[in-house]
């Protein structure tokens, strides 16, 4: 029995009263049959005194049992080279014997990592011999166990496989330093190969993984979410220049012609490097050389090749090279030939040449070119992307082909002027094939309403993108067609038997307002607008304009908005409005802001017989209306958005506005307006949009995110971002630091945790990580910072979908 130095030996009768007293339980009086023995999983507790109190655990005798062996006797023979090859056979028999492959691996290589031990006492830049001694013992457990990198990876920590490889290296270099016989050998150029591949697979993992980018990108293993300190185990891990281990491999396969399994892996390797630097062309020469090496081709390799590809266009058919070849020479009439050639040999079911990887490459040059071109040219590539948008319709088979044909033929404005020259191609094709998809185009095609030359392009937008929808209740009625046509004369006539009085309303209205703008007049159409009011008060019905065609409702809603707003400014209002006009067409804006009529004593607005209060009905009716009708349109979202945060209401009544709905509709409109955020955010998403969402979230008590958005604005902005981050430390959400790229909002974090009294020293040590990473280094190029930037605001604007709008679905 161990007893403290300095302090008497307990007697025999002493220790026998000891043992005696741990058959007792804590109780009064005891029952030692109710009580296990003690043992080391059932440690004796606390005694009562003869006295009937109770003594606390830490006041009994202290006894100790010795340990049958050392702590580190179970890993002492992984020190003896002939015990440590007779414990890997035996891993190789049966590898879930203990101790496992990892805990082996692990032991001797965190042995090798102890800085006591890396270096000799008489030379300090030389490696002592137990560290030698240590890394040849490693590398003999992997060559004994026949691992390969990927086991390698699966099994090491990450931090200890540079140790690992260098153990190779270092085996190989001198085989005799175990004196052992009858084991694995490795050349050391296997071993040198070996190293240079794991190289390049850490320098990918560190392409795709950081503090910064961390959620959202791919995994390192197997696991779907990478352990947190994987990011720091990666920035410890030194890399060699990158061209020089290239280089390196370079040479030491090309001596490897009788290794073809080891050339193939390192093609690979150096292929799925290159090509996540985004270096195609090197990539491709790599994974064809892989392909060469090898019989089977794995689908990874064949699909990296088949992306390459794709990229760099070199997968084009022998029949495909005079389509890329007037491509590449910018004759777009000769490309339209072509094309409408191919078409209609597809019509006949003859053989095409042209290939579908060549067609949707084309499709995708041109919608990148047309914003860049102008007048003739601009008319051919619309020319030519209809006639792929026909022959796209008639390869297709999937059923609603002729729904995505239409909107695509809507997704590119300015293609109305060519309805002729479409109209033409589908009939001289429907000709020869009869093809029920073609059908639906030409007839959305050639029974769109013409719009008037000088109107504006932004109203002209506005106003094709849904002219071609059918009401819920209306579609393929007479009365739609007539909407369609625009026959709004037909519309007003009350001999009519498919008109209403609100549809004839809103035909005078449309009519009027689809005039030139030099036309419009702030009376007349507030005069037109009180006649949709009465019409719709007298039916009594708001099914009357939840059927109305979409750009109807977009005028209503426009003339509704800008009616309002003008009242508000010139103190006219009975409701407080808030909202802007930005969401609306051209018509708020011409009402809102619009002079007075020509020789008018008063403003219109003092003179009309229309409640205001029936226009804000009408507002939120039609508000609702285009949401269920348009759901994928931003615009609704925006302004439903705004009419939440700040609601209409009466200026003597106070309001309190619904910031977690508001929230939702701006986070979907950015995310319709940016195709999941895969385009430009902050670039296509107005100021004052981006100022309400981070105002909802303060609202919320999400400051942290709300801050983030501040760095998009202007110098002068940014000191309202900073004070956000004081406000509540103890409710600061650290997932959302990593979406800060500014130094000054860092520092301010790390200023308010580690002087506050609700800081968290966890979210001190984070943002000191983050103020290391080199992505936010001041010296990178403005390119890299700019194309770090947009990474963050994606990954940011995503996670904001995650938490607060996918969640309330």
């Amino acid at each position: 029995m161990a007893t403290c130095p300095g302090t008497p030996r307990p007697s025999a009768q002493d220790v026998q009263d000891y043992i005696d007293k741990r058959d007792m339980v804590f109780g009064l009086g005891g029952n030692a049959e109710l009580s296990p023995r003690p043992s080391p999983r059932n440690p004796s507790r606390g005694v009562p005194t003869p006295d009937r109190t109770y003594r606390s655990l830490f006041q009994q005798p202290a006894i100790d049992v010795q340990l049958a062996h050392t702590e580190h006797d179970w890993y002492d023979f992984l020190f003896q080279p002939a015990k440590l090859l007779e414990h890997t056979r035996a891993l190789l028999a049966d590898p879930t014997s203990t101790p496992t492959a990892h805990d082996v691996l692990t032991e001797l290589l965190k042995k090798v990592k102890n800085p006591a031990t890396a270096y000799s006492n008489t030379n300090p830049t030389e490696p002592s011999a137990r560290h030698n001694m240590l890394l040849c013992l490693a590398a003999l457990v992997v060559l004994q166990l026949k691992f390969d990198l990927a086991d390698i990876e699966a099994t090491v920590p990450t931090q200890l496989q540079s140790l690992l490889l260098d153990g190779l290296v270092e085996y190989a270099t001198n085989p005799r330093v175990l004196r052992l016989h009858e084991v694995e050998h490795i050349s050391i150029d296997e071993a040198s190969v070996l190293r240079a591949r794991w190289q390049l697979r850490i320098a990918v993992k560190k392409m795709h993984i950081s503090p910064l980018t961390l959620v959202g990108k791919l995994p390192l293993s197997d696991n779907t979410k990478p352990p947190p300190d994987e990011v720091e185990q990666l920035n410890g891990i030194s890399l060699p220049s990158m061209q020089h281990v290239l280089d390196d491999l370079d040479r030491l396969v090309a001596s490897m012609t009788s290794r073809p399994l080891l050339q193939h892996l390192a093609f690979n390797d150096m292929g799925v490097y290159h090509f996540h630097k985004k270096q195609f062309a090197p990539a491709l020469q790599y994974f064809t050389k892989a392909r060469e090496t090898t019989e089977a081709v794995a689908p990874a390799l064949a699909g990296y090749i088949q992306a390459c590809e794709a990229v760099l266009g070199t997968n084009l058919g022998a029949t495909d090279h005079a389509f890329q070849g007037a491509w590449d020479r910018k004759e777009y009439s000769t490309l339209l030939a072509l094309l409408q050639a191919e078409t209609h040999k597809k019509a006949a079911n003859e053989p095409v040449a042209l290939s579908p990887t060549l067609q949707s490459s084309l499709e995708a040059q041109v919608l990148q070119a047309l914003p860049l071109t102008r007048d003739a040219e601009l008319e051919m590539l619309q020319q030519v992307y209809l006639v792929l948008l026909v022959h796209r319709t008639l390869r297709s088979s999937i059923l609603s082909a002729g729904k995505a044909a239409v909107c695509q033929y809507h997704r590119v404005p300015g293609l109305g002027k060519h309805r002729a020259f479409l109209v033409a191609h589908i009939q001289s094709v429907l000709a020869a094939c009869p093809d029920a998809a073609l059908r639906t185009l030409l007839d959305v095609a050639s029974t769109e309403a013409p719009a008037p030359e000088d109107e504006r392009p932004s109203t002209k937008r506005q106003r094709i993108a849904y002219a071609a929808l059918a009401a819920p209740q209306d579609a393929g009625s007479a009365v739609h067609q007539l909407w369609a046509r625009g026959a709004y004369a037909a519309l007003r006539d009350p001999q009519n038997e498919h008109s209403s009085p609100v549809v004839a309303a809103v035909a005078a209205l449309m009519e009027y307002t689809s005039q030139p703008p030099s036309d419009f007049g702030v009376k007349r159409a507030i005069a037109l607008l009180e006649g949709v009011v009465a019409a719709m008060k007298e039916a009594k019905q708001s099914a009357a304009v939840a059927e109305l065609p979409i750009p109807a409702l977009d005028a209503l809603i426009s003339l509704c908005a800008g009616l309002l707003q003008r009242a508000y400014a010139m103190n006219l209002c009975e409701y407080r409005i808030s909202y802007d006009l930005v969401p609306y067409s051209d018509l708020a804006i011409m009402l809102a802001f619009g002079p007075n009529d020509a020789g008018g004593a008063m403003d219109p607005v003092q003179s009309m017989k229309l409640a205001q209060s029936d226009v804000v009905k009408l507002h939120q009716l039609v508000l609702t209306t285009l949401l269920s009708r348009s759901p994928r349109e931003p615009r609704w979202h925006v302004a439903m958005a705004d009419v939440c945060v700040n609601p209409i209401v009466l200026q003597k009544l106070s309001s309190v506005g619904d910031y977690k709905t508001a929230l939702r509709h701006y986070l979907a409109a950015a995310s319709l307006a940016t195709n999941f955020f895969a385009f430009g955010t902050v670039d296509l998403i107005d100021q004052s949009s981006l100022v309400r969402l981070s105002h909802c979230l303060v609202k919320l008590g999400a400051h942290v995110p709300a801050a983030v958005l501040y760095q998009c604005f202007q110098q002068d902005e940014v000191v309202y971002g900073l004070r956000m981050l004081q406000l509540s430390p103890q409710t600061h959400d650290a997932a959302f630091f990593q979406y800060f790229w500014e130094l000054p909002f860092l520092e301010m974090l790390v200023h308010v945790h580690a002087t506050a009294k609700q800081g968290t020293p966890s979210h001190v040590q984070l943002l000191t990580q983050l103020l290391q990473c080199p992505e936010l280094n001041a010296s990178n190029p403005v390119s890299s910072r700019d194309e770090m930037k947009h990474r963050i605001l994606r990954s940011y604007f995503r996670e904001l979908c995650r938490v607060y709008l996918v969640q309330d679905l």
